[in-house]
């Protein structure tokens, strides 16, 4: 046996046994992932885009609040 051979068998091999468990891994992984995060983005968005405006701190500031907030509601 070569020195190649020692080394290409035992990485082709564990190539392999790991490309096995990924394919019966993801499946379960990807079932168990219900996407229940997805259902907030709306409130996410309109949370976030009242915490970090400051609401009166430049004269435009009421409008472009009234426009990211419209722009969350387009996320559903």
């Amino acid at each position: 046996m070569d020195k190649w051979t020692r080394y290409a068998i035992p990485l082709g091999t564990g190539c392999f046994l790991g490309l096995i468990i990924f394919m019966l891994a993801n499946p379960i992984y990807t079932s168990s992932y219900t996407g229940a995060e997805v259902k907030n983005v709306v409130a996410d968005c309109k949370a976030s885009v009242v915490k970090f405006v400051p609401l009166g701190a430049y004269p435009e500031g009421s409008e472009q609040v009234i426009s990211a907030l419209n722009y969350c509601g387009t996320l559903s």
